[in-house]
């Protein structure tokens, strides 16, 4: 082959690489952190109260999870800002139970997830520790305050297959280590939330 004609094709193939790579740089979506702004829009349009929030902004993917209630339901929110638009997506909603000492949901995809509410006064007056157990028997704790009845729990690196968030332990320890708190083993998460969830993180 003449060494100028397979020099224009070396050329040309390094060109159409090039615009390959520019456009599937153009058309890959970005994702951006959560800012308190967007929070504070996704509050306001969907007329709900801000329970706990967490924000995984250090994720690939960055996303905020909202522990709200609204009227005698709480529920929860994935927030991700996607090429500068907030975009949020309703995970879960269930009965607010104020009869419950603690009541909690959960999800399970990429991450796994907890909300709690201590609605017993005792409980939250006395309590120093949060501690969740996960599927996989790992545990991480939070520390409590009499002021702050709502906590979110994350799990990032769940194995997928177990059930995380189906089968938990919750644990709630006073000034002195005392459980004061202790969850039926193996409680059930409501199964149709929970298959919602799955189906939307990982998508």
């Amino acid at each position: 082959m003449n060494p100028s004609k397979k020099m224009r094709i070396l050329i040309l193939v390094g060109m159409c690489l090039c615009i390959f790579l520019v456009v599937n740089f153009i058309s890959k979506d970005r994702y951006g952190v959560i800012t308190d702004s967007q929070i504070g829009n996704v509050v306001a349009e969907e007329k709900i109260t801000l329970l706990a929030e967490e924000r995984l902004n250090h994720r690939n993917k960055p996303i905020a999870l909202l522990f709200y209630e609204k009227d005698n339901l709480i529920g929860a929110y994935d927030v991700t800002n996607k090429n500068g638009n907030i975009h949020y997506l309703k995970a879960i909603t269930v009965e607010k139970r104020n009869e419950m000492p603690i009541q909690f949901i959960g999800a399970q995809g990429e991450f796994a997830y907890v909300m709690v509410s201590i609605n017993d006064k005792d409980i939250l007056k006395n309590a120093e520790i949060l501690t969740v157990t996960f599927g996989d028997n790992v545990s991480y704790s939070k520390e409590v305050s009499p002021q702050n009845e709502n906590y979110i729990i994350v799990h990032e690196n769940p194995l997928k297959e177990k059930r995380m968030v189906q089968n938990i332990n919750i644990d709630v320890y006073n000034s002195s280590g005392q459980v004061i708190y202790r969850n039926e083993v193996g409680v059930k998460m409501e199964a149709t939330s929970l298959m919602f969830q799955l189906v939307l993180i990982t998508s």
